[in-house]
């Protein structure tokens, strides 16, 4: 198999750190009891104590399920079970833009419809808009495009009113939608135009509020996404996502959320933290981030429709897959449907200029598997697997090499032939 470099109508742009904000940012190791700098260290603890590694991770497990319980609880919350949306065809989405009497807006309603929607949009650094994202990635079969209204909803209470921490995480993120989608009833929006699939549920619901997070973690309007139930013209919403604007747009985290409730993706980042997934080889992993995220994967791709899917039965050579296009192939399982391999070429460029190595990216899919299973047991491992060429699995163990890990294979015919021999 030949890897070639194609896709000419990608645009470049550079982005800023491709992994969440926490990881950029540490700057001390939080499993030690070390002071930093300057500080004078605890006289009433054993030197060089540290957490046992396995309570580490439990809690860390039992903080992402009170988060993932404690967004879906509260009177306005629906039951559990979102459907996805469509991933192809002209799709619209709702995007709801609010302030507040006490932290008023700052970027223009004309400015997030353009990040929303313009066709060859390059605000805030950013390559390309929404739009143009998802007609890229999709190969021009997913047109999906936001209404965005003309100008800001003023909130009924200040915002110190909803990010009040005692409050039921996401309780009053709901009041808030729930506040917006009413007055835009009340004059008069007609909501069954968001239902591009005609299953009664408006297909995508996005809400940008004025300012900076003013919350903690899992408190009042932190970042998150969740569900809401607002009925009007024959629909009904469903999945949400909530996130605050703060003084610039970025592509990143906004198409990583589309990617869930539009086509129903799932995260590839390990919930624990303790490996890393898929690492910046997807959106769905540590790649959505900033003002050029990178290309889903081939799972989500072909998950989607999206992927010119060529079977290989038995190994063969002389076969072509351009980079930046949806060319991928595919390795059954000789007796389990679930698990497959799929072969796809990236590149650094483009939407991918970010991608800490190129090459052939072989995937190992199990749709039975979790990308917070990094145990590699025939019980226990991932979903979507990044095969690394040089056998270290650093994702699996978070090694400090884990998001520059090598993906690459140059060599024609091999990665059908490694693929087609690894069954286990």
């Amino acid at each position: 198999m030949t890897s070639t470099t194609g896709g000419a109508r990608r645009s470049t742009a550079t982005a800023s750190c491709a992994i969440p904000i926490q990881a950029c940012s540490r700057t001390r190791d939080s499993r030690t009891t070390e002071a930093a700098a300057g500080e004078t260290p605890p006289t009433s603890l054993a030197k060089h104590v540290r957490i046992d590694e396995e309570a580490l991770r439990t809690n860390a497990r039992l903080a992402r399920e009170e988060f993932l319980q404690r967004a879906s609880e509260g009177p306005l919350a629906p039951a559990r079970g979102a459907s996805r949306g469509p991933s192809t065809g002209d799709v619209l989405g709702i995007t709801l833009i609010i302030d507040f009497s006490d932290d008023t807006w700052s970027i223009p309603a004309a400015s997030i419809d353009d990040y929303c929607n313009q066709l060859g949009y390059t605000g805030y650094g950013n390559n390309g808009s929404v739009r143009d994202y998802f007609l890229d990635v999709s190969e021009d079969l997913l047109d999906y495009t936001n209404y965005v209204p003309s100008a800001y909803y003023r909130a009924i209470h200040t915002k110190e009113y909803y990010t009040n921490p005692d409050a039921p995480y996401g309780q009053r993120a709901r009041e808030l939608i729930i506040e917006a989608l009413t007055a835009m009833d009340d004059a008069g929006f007609d909501f069954s135009q968001y239902d591009a699939d005609n299953n009664g549920t408006v297909d995508a619901l996005n809400c940008f509020y004025a300012g900076d997070t003013w919350n903690a973690w899992a408190e009042g309007l932190w970042p998150h996404a969740s569900a809401v139930d607002f009925c009007r013209d024959g629909v009904c919403t469903n999945a949400y996502q909530i996130t605050n604007l703060g003084s610039n747009l970025r592509l990143g985290t906004f198409c990583h959320e589309n990617g869930h409730m539009l086509m129903g993706w799932p995260d590839l980042y390990d919930y624990d933290y303790d490996s890393s997934g898929a690492g910046v080889y997807c959106l769905m992993g540590f790649g959505g981030f900033g003002t050029n995220p990178v290309e889903p994967c081939a799972y989500m791709k072909y998950d989607a429709g999206w992927g010119d899917v060529t079977v290989l039965s038995a190994p063969q050579g002389g076969l072509v897959a351009p980079a930046g296009t949806n060319v991928m192939y595919k390795c059954n399982h000789p007796t389990l449907s679930r698990e497959y391999y799929l072969i796809e070429n990236r590149q650094r460029s483009g939407r991918d200029v970010n991608l800490t190595d190129d090459g052939l990216a072989i995937w190992h899919i199990d749709t039975h598997g979790n990308n917070s299973n990094q145990q590699q047991t025939p019980e226990l491992h991932y979903l979507v697997t990044l095969v690394q060429a040089d056998g270290r699995w650093d994702l699996e163990n978070d090694t400090p090499p884990a998001r520059r890990t090598r993906c690459r294979t140059r060599t024609g015919g091999t990665a059908a032939r490694r693929a087609s021999r690894s069954w286990t």
